[in-house]
C-alpha cells in the first residue's frame, strides 16, 4: 500500500500543563498531517512535547493539563469535540498507542493470554473459543516463538523484546488504521531494535497501517519513516520527506540536532 489521503490532521493545537502558580504551555501552534499508509516521525529533544501531542489525540492526558485551543481530525471529526464514550469507540479500534516501556503498560498480575482477551472482548462478534484462536494468530503475527506458551505466561518472565512484541500484537488486535509508537525501542539494545522495526514495517505492508513514531534516535528514523517533523518549544518547526531533511536541513535547530547525533 502506497501512501494515501490525510488520514490525521493536527491543527494550532495548544496544550498547557498547571504549574502550580500558572498554566504552562507544552504545545504551542502544534501543526502536522499523518497520511494514510505513511510512518511518520515527530523528533526532538526531550520535554518538546512529542509525548503530549500523542497523548492529546487520544485525549489520555494527565489531569493537569488543559487543551486550551486547536483541532485534531480523524477521519473528517474532530476528537476534541468528541464524548468519552466516542473516544473509547475510537481507541484501540481505530488508533493504538504502544508506550516507550512495555513492562509497565502490562498489568503484572495477569498472564499475556488474560490481557489480550480482555482487548479482544471489544471485537464485536468474537466469542471465548474465537478469542482464543486470535491471540494465537497475533503472537505469530508479530513473530513470538511458541505463542501457546507465551500465553500462560507474565509479563515478569518475558524478555524485553518479547514484551515489546506482545505491547504491539494488543496494539493491532482491533485493526486499528494509526499506531502510535511512542519511543518503541528506547530499552532494547540494537538486536532488538533492528526485529522491531523490521516488524514495524512488515506490519505497516501487510495492513496498511499509519504509524506515528515519537523518537530522538534519527537513526531509527532513518530506517523507517517517510517523513520527518522537527519539534521545538511545542511546535513542529520543519518537516519533509525522510532523506531530504536528513541530507539538506534547513533549520539551524534541525541542523545541530543532526550535528549532535553524528549526521
Amino acid at each position: 500500500m502506497g501512501i494515501g489521503k490525510d488520514l490525521l490532521k493536527i491543527s494550532d493545537l495548544k496544550v498547557s500543563y498547571d504549574a502550580d502558580y500558572a498554566y504552562q504551555a507544552v504545545l504551542d501552534g502544534m501543526d502536522f498531517v499523518i497520511r494514510e499508509g505513511e510512518v511518520l516521525a515527530l523528533v526532538g529533544a526531550s520535554g518538546c512535547g512529542k509525548s503530549t501531542a500523542a497523548l492529546s489525540i487520544l485525549k489520555l492526558l494527565n489531569p493537569k493539563a488543559s487543551i486550551e485551543k486547536g483541532k485534531i481530525i480523524y477521519k473528517g471529526k474532530d476528537l476534541l469535540s468528541l464524548s468519552l464514550e466516542d473516544m473509547r469507540k475510537i481507541r484501540g479500534r481505530e488508533i493504538s498507542i504502544i508506550f516507550q516501556e512495555p513492562l509497565s503498560a502490562l498489568n503484572p498480575v495477569f498472564n499475556i493470554g488474560y490481557q489480550m482477551s480482555e482487548m479482544l472482548k471489544l471485537h464485536p462478534g468474537l466469542d471465548s473459543n474465537k478469542i482464543d484462536k486470535r491471540i494465537l494468530e497475533l503472537l505469530k503475527q508479530v513473530g513470538i516463538p511458541s505463542p501457546d506458551r507465551v500465553v500462560g505466561s507474565y509479563p515478569h518472565q518475558l524478555s524485553g523484546g518479547m514484551r515489546q512484541r506482545v505491547v504491539i500484537a494488543m496494539s493491532i488486535s482491533l485493526n486499528p488504521k494509526l499506531i502510535i509508537a511512542d519511543e518503541p525501542t528506547s530499552n532494547l539494545d540494537v538486536t532488538l531494535q533492528a526485529q522491531i522495526l523490521d516488524l514495524f514495517r512488515k506490519l505497516k505492508k501487510e495492513l496498511g497501517l499509519s504509524i506515528l513514531l515519537i523518537t530522538h534516535d534519527l537513526g531509527i528514523v532513518e530506517n523507517l519513516a517517510d517523513r520527518i517533523c522537527i519539534m521545538q518549544n511545542g511546535k513542529v518547526i520543519e518537516e519533509d520527506i525522510t532523506p531530504i531533511l536528513l541530507r539538506k536541513p534547513q533549520k539551524d535547530y534541525t541542523k545541530e540536532l543532526l550535528r549532535a547525533a553524528d549526521y
